[in-house]
C-alpha cells in the first residue's frame, strides 16, 4: 500500500508533505481504508473515491508508474473523527475487538505524525 499525505501549498495546489507515517505494511489497515483484504469486516471508512484528479505531483508520478488498484483518499479530519471504539470481528484470530485494537498503536502514532505535520488529506492505493 502506498500512502501520500498532502496539504495545499501557497498556490492552492495539493502537494506532498514530507513526514513519515508507517501505513504501507499493515494489512489490517487495508480493509478499513479501501475494503481490500478485509478480514475484520470493518467497512471501509468510506466507499472508494478513486485517485483524486487534483493530486499532487509526487502522488501522480507514483500512481502512473505502477500497477495499482483500490485508490482512495481521506481528509485527515475523517480519519481522526472515526469511532475507533466500534467492535468488529477478526476472522483470522477468531476474536471480537475494537477497531482501535485491530489497527494497533502504530496506526494512531501515524495519525499523530500527520496531525503534527498539518496534513489535510491522505491518498492511498495498493499494488497488484
Amino acid at each position: 500500500m502506498m500512502a501520500f499525505p498532502e496539504r495545499r501549498d501557497a498556490q492552492g495546489t495539493w502537494a506532498s508533505v514530507d513526514c513519515d507515517p508507517e501505513f504501507d505494511s499493515w494489512s489490517s489497515l487495508y480493509g478499513f481504508i479501501a475494503d481490500v483484504a478485509n478480514v475484520a469486516e470493518i467497512g471501509p471508512l468510506k466507499n472508494r473515491r478513486g485517485f483524486p484528479e487534483d493530486a499532487g505531483v509526487e502522488a501522480c508520478e507514483a500512481y502512473k508508474d505502477g500497477e495499482w488498484y483500490g485508490a482512495t483518499w481521506y481528509q485527515l479530519s475523517e480519519l481522526t473523527a472515526f469511532d475507533y471504539a466500534r467492535v468488529v470481528f477478526d476472522h483470522r484470530k477468531k476474536v471480537s475487538l475494537t477497531v482501535r485494537e485491530f489497527l494497533g498503536d502504530g496506526y494512531f502514532d501515524s495519525l499523530d505524525i500527520l496531525v503534527k505535520a498539518d496534513v489535510k488529506r491522505v491518498i492511498f492505493f495498493f499494488s497488484s
